[in-house]
Parts: structure tokens; sequence; C-alpha cells
């Protein structure tokens, strides 16, 4: 399969969702609402997906969508999906911290084929193309995850511990490490894929949206990722590593994944 259109359509997307959320960064006029989870949605958010959504429908009418702020727009017949979050990290985006992030993901039959993540704030794109690596506007060198071989060495990425009902596995795990570093979602794992971390864990409150894409760049760069998340509204943690210290780490870490069996987020998607 010729994968170049899209990725150029991909590519162009990113490019069109940092035009359009930038301006709304650090406004003192952002519309906030809190949605019924408790988490925050801002005008930015859905702006970001309403120009996403209707571009990807403008040159892909047949292909289903899956976004955060305005879930499923499926199409059975469809072999293709987007998966996106506008902004992964709005609590950071609130604060004016720059690590947010905007997530998007194309499927071909129920298999991630393509991702984009940026991070507009830093002026940083990343994406990958299964079978063809994981890339960076920032090196002109494929990523690759870090060859750490020890717990020791390694240094530790997490998304917060906000909402965590048990926080002993967390502190078993951090005084195994050399380093730790609270990255948020996003950059965690995009630290990972480009090697300057070894081991990044999202909590068990993110969903398929805040994965997908994450998902491709790790494996692409040589890692592993893998999360308890199996379906588009159920919750679940993600883990990832450099392949080297996943066991090691998946055993301690594993309560925070909703299910002890744990599997690809993108494997078998359902709606």
């Amino acid at each position: 399969m010729d994968t170049q259109p899209e990725l150029t359509f991909l590519l162009e997307l990113q490019e069109l969702a940092e035009q359009c959320v930038l301006p709304y960064f650090k406004s003192r006029t952002l519309l906030v609402e809190t949605k019924d989870d408790g988490s925050p949605a801002t005008e930015a958010d859905t702006s970001v997906e309403r120009l996403l959504r209707s571009t990807i429908q403008k040159h892909h009418p047949s292909h289903s969508i899956l976004g955060e702020e305005f879930g499923a727009t499926a199409n059975p017949t469809s072999d293709w999906r987007w998966v996106i979050d506008p902004i992964d990290g709005t609590r950071s985006f609130l604060r004016g911290n720059e690590t947010w992030a905007i997530l998007i993901a194309v499927q071909f039959q129920q298999q991630t084929v393509m991702s984009a993540v940026s991070f507009p704030a830093l002026n940083q794109r990343y994406h990958a193309v299964r079978g063809n690596g994981a890339h960076s506007s920032i090196s002109s060198f494929p990523l690759h995850v870090s060859a750490t071989a020890s717990l020791d060495q390694a240094v530790f990425s997490h998304s917060g511990f906000h909402g965590n009902p048990d926080l002993h596995p967390y502190e078993l795990f951090i005084r195994k490490c050399w380093d730790v570093r609270g990255l948020g979602n996003a950059f965690s794992h995009v630290a990972v894929a480009r090697g300057t971390a070894d081991v990044a864990l999202s909590l068990p409150f993110a969903r398929l949206w805040d994965f997908t894409a994450l998902d491709l760049l790790v494996t692409e760069a040589g890692g592993v990722f893998e999360t308890a998340v199996h379906t588009p509204f159920t919750k679940g943690g993600a883990l990832s590593t450099n392949g080297v210290l996943h066991e090691e780490a998946r055993e301690i870490l594993k309560p925070y994944l909703a299910s002890m069996d744990v599997a690809s987020a993108v494997s078998s998607p359902t709606e």
C-alpha cells in the first residue's frame, strides 16, 4: 500500500492544527468548560477537532473518525479511521506549560499505519509510518529508543499522580530508577521513542485517542508500548519502554493498567 499521499495529507493536517491552536495558548479570554468526567475542555480543543474533522471529511468523506471531543463518526464500509486528540494535556495547556500535544493517528483495517505527534509550543513535530520508522523535526536521524539495560541507570517519566488510589508501586519503581520526571502523557512516551527516557507510564484514566499515535511512534523507534484499552470509551493505563526493561517495569507497574492481560491499544479497537 502506497502511504505517501496519506502521509503528506497527515503532515498538512498537523500544520493546520498547530496554526489553529497557538492563538489560544496563554489567551486571557480562553473559554473553558468542565466535562462530565471532571476533565477540562477549552474552545481550543473543540476548534482544533472541528477543523481536523472538516478537513478530513472534505478530502476523505467515506473515512471514519474518532475524536476526544465529538466521539465517533463511523462508516462501517470504510477500512480507514482517523483517531484525534486535539489537545493532549489540556491542564498543562491551561496553566501555560508547553508539554501539551496534538495527536493524530491513521488506521487501516484496524491497524495504525501512520501517526503524527506535535508539540506546537515547543516547535517540535514527530511522525511515524508503519515499517518505515519514527522521525522528528529536530533531528535528521530516525528516532531510536535507548539501550539502557538496568533500572538503576534508567530515566522514568510519567503523566502524574492525580487520581491514583495507591502510590506504593510507584514508590517501589522510583526507588529502583536513576532519575524520574513528570513530563505528561505525550511527552513521556515521546521521550522513550527518542531515547531520552527509558520507561514511561500513563495513569489509568486515559483513553484510546491518548495512546494510538504514541503507540506507533514508540514501536517504530524500536520500543514496546502496551495498554489495557480495548475500546475508545474504556479507560486504561499505558506503559512504554525501550524493550530491554519492559518485563521488569511491567511487573512492578501493572497495577496502573486496567487489566493484567495487557494488549496493544490498536490491535482490535471497537466502537
